[in-house]
C-alpha cells in the first residue's frame, strides 16, 4: 500500500519477504525500515502522539500506525495490524486498511487511541526520495 502510493509497482510478495513477513503472525514494525531499499526514506517511532501523526500527513507521508484491531469499532477480531493514517480532523483519524475495501474508515480518536496505545505508540512515515528513482 505505501510503495504503490508513490508509484512503486512491486509484486506483493517481495516487499513481505524483504520485510520478513510471517504468514499468519505478521511482521515486526520495526522491519518497515527495510522498505529504503525502494529509494524511499522511512522513519520510525515508538511512543508516538497524535501531533505526530497530523505532521507527517501534512507532509503527504504514508503514515502507517501499528494498532490492535480490538480496539477498532469496525473490526470483529482483536489482532496485530498495521493501517495508514490518510486524514485526521477534530476527534476524528481516517485509515486506509488494507483488510477492507471500503476507504478511508472514520475512526473516533478515542477509539484510535486505545488501538494504537496496545502496541506503544508506533509508527512510521514512507516518503519519496525527490529524483530518486527504485533501485
Amino acid at each position: 500500500m505505501a510503495l504503490a502510493s508513490f508509484g512503486i509497482q512491486v509484486p506483493q510478495e517481495e516487499p513481505a519477504q524483504l520485510l520478513s513477513h510471517i504468514p499468519g503472525a505478521g511482521t515486526p514494525a520495526r522491519n518497515i525500515l527495510r522498505l529504503s531499499r525502494y529509494g524511499v526514506s522511512v522513519l520510525y517511532q515508538q511512543n508516538g502522539t497524535p501531533e505526530d501523526l497530523e505532521q507527517e500527513v501534512r507532509k503527504d507521508s504514508v503514515v502507517i500506525v501499528f494498532v490492535r484491531t480490538g480496539e477498532l469499532p469496525y473490526w470483529e477480531e482483536d489482532v496485530p495490524h498495521a493501517v495508514v493514517v490518510s486524514g485526521m480532523e477534530a476527534g476524528i483519524l481516517y485509515l486506509n486498511d488494507p483488510s477492507f475495501h471500503e476507504a478511508p474508515i472514520p475512526v473516533p480518536e478515542a477509539d484510535f487511541l486505545l488501538a494504537w496505545d496496545e502496541f506503544g505508540c508506533q509508527w512510521a512515515a514512507v516518503a519519496r526520495h525527490p529524483g530518486k528513482e527504485f533501485l
